[in-house]
């Protein structure tokens, strides 16, 4: 009996290694949750530079572009539609029309236009560099496919992609 608690107080007892097991296998856990909570963190600081990298990119497209009514006329003898001059006074290239905002306000009447049903780009003018992209300097011709009549008063406003806006009032005839 005696040299049985002389091998169980040399090697310890039972109770001893239950505790440095337990220890190890919590030091481990802890390891997997702060390697967990490190690769998320960096999934997170990789999202938001993301978002701020495309923010930033954005916001310097918006700074760079312009759009000016330079013109709107009447077709009086034919359809009765109007035709807008739109020019880019920016240095960005604008193209992609069906995502472009037309708004007409038409004697007190709000309407958002559709492109293709309600509204269409008629013609380029000084459209030499890329065929059918709003170029700088270059002008495109809206065509607003609404009857207007002598004597009403219109509020066209037009919108890019981007959110840069022209407006400008006109009364027909």
């Amino acid at each position: 009996m005696e040299s049985r608690r002389l091998i169980f107080s040399q090697w310890g007892d039972s109770m001893g290694f239950d505790t440095i097991i337990v220890s190890i296998i919590s030091i481990a856990m802890i390891l997997v949750i702060a390697y967990s909570f490190v690769m998320e963190t960096d999934n997170i600081v990789d999202s938001v530079h993301t978002g701020f990298n495309s923010l930033h990119k954005t916001t310097i497209k918006r700074i760079h572009t312009d759009i000016s009514i330079e013109n709107i006329r009447w077709n009086l003898t034919g359809n009765k539609h109007l035709y807008i001059n739109v020019t880019n006074t920016g240095d960005t290239k604008i193209s992609d029309y069906s995502l472009w905002d037309v708004v007409l306000i038409k004697n007190g009447v709000v309407e958002y236009l559709d492109y293709d049903t309600d509204w269409d780009v008629y013609a380029f003018y000084n459209d030499t560099i890329n065929p059918n992209i709003l170029d700088p300097s270059e002008t495109l011709e809206i065509r607003i496919l609404r009857t207007f009549n002598s004597g009403d008063v219109v509020w066209i406003e037009v919108s890019t992609p981007n959110g840069v806006v022209a407006a400008k009032r006109y009364v027909v005839g």
